[in-house]
């Protein structure tokens, strides 16, 4: 008996040695792992000269143009004959939702987050597109934020359209001679936002896209000014803002039926399968997005 129990006791005291070596290893792992870091810094690229003036030749040349209202629509239609109607690129809580909203989980819609949603609705105003909708034809551009615009010279033309779309946290301040200083739309999600908020149009809109349930819980906090909470914190996979600078009236919830579309529609990727855990998202359209 007593044998047993000293077997016993040190095949206990070898299990408990093995997992705190397996805990001391991966603590020091994730010591060593490289943390993110999202300050940039103005880097030099020499760029020919030849090719800075065809580049500008060819975007004064759109900006020349007559405008043609719906080109871009009209476009979509004839080279992708799946393409659905029109859709509102902003929900509101006087919408009425399509189930199809309710089909898959962000973000390609909001499976199982009805309550969630309509929490957030209900602190969004009612936007109007009155404003943008005064003129028939718009010139739009989506200004991205690889280093291809760099030493360009691109920025007084890219402030020359009326509609300028920004991605996550493209810097302005240190690049605005390449991307321009305005801005009408930045979309991002909570790791993605601005920590530094440089967007100064009293226009600008502010566009919340949901990439998981706790976005929502980020985006609740930044409308209603309340701390995002220490729980909330741990889901991010980096730092987020804790403030977004902006009136409530420029907060606006992106339709994930749009990222659907482009997605399952237009780019034909595989449609998101549930596993045991979690949903299998299409990795590599999340990875377009998030760059």
């Amino acid at each position: 008996m007593r044998r047993v129990m000293k077997q016993s006791s040190c095949y206990f005291s070898k299990r408990t040695m093995i997992l705190l070596l397996s805990l001391a290893l991966m603590s020091l792992a994730f010591l060593k792992l490289p943390s993110f870091h999202t300050e940039l810094k103005p880097v030099e690229v020499p760029v020919d000269n030849k090719f800075r003036k065809r580049v500008h030749s060819h975007v004064r040349e759109i900006l020349d143009k007559e405008c043609r209202p719906s080109f871009a629509r009209q476009r979509m239609v004839t080279e992708h004959h799946g393409s659905t109607p029109t859709i509102d690129p902003f929900l509101n809580k006087n919408m009425k939702l399509d189930e199809q909203i309710f089909q898959y989980p962000p973000p390609f819609g909001f499976l199982d987050m009805k309550n969630k949603l309509e929490e957030i609705l209900n602190l969004l105003p009612v936007s109007s597109e009155q404003r943008l909708g005064e003129r028939d034809c718009r010139r739009c551009v989506v200004v991205g934020n690889g280093g291809i615009l760099k030493g360009l010279g691109l920025g007084h033309l890219l402030n020359r359209f009326d509609i300028i779309i920004r991605l996550n946290s493209g810097p302005l301040q240190d690049f605005s001679a390449d991307v321009g200083n305005r801005t009408t739309i930045r979309m991002s999600y909570p790791e993605s936002c601005p920590k530094v908020w440089e967007d100064t149009d009293p226009d600008l809109k502010y566009v919340a896209v949901i990439f998981k349930s706790v976005d929502f819980h980020w985006l609740r906090a930044m409308i209603s000014r309340t701390p995002v909470s220490l729980w909330d914190r741990l889901f991010f996979w980096q730092n987020v803002p804790m403030s977004v600078p902006v009136k409530t009236s420029q907060f606006h919830l992106l339709n994930p039926q749009i990222i659907r579309e482009m997605a399952l529609d237009l780019l034909n990727y595989p449609e998101p399968k549930k596993r045991l855990w979690s949903w299998d998202q299409v990795s590599s359209f999340l990875l377009c997005f998030i760059g």
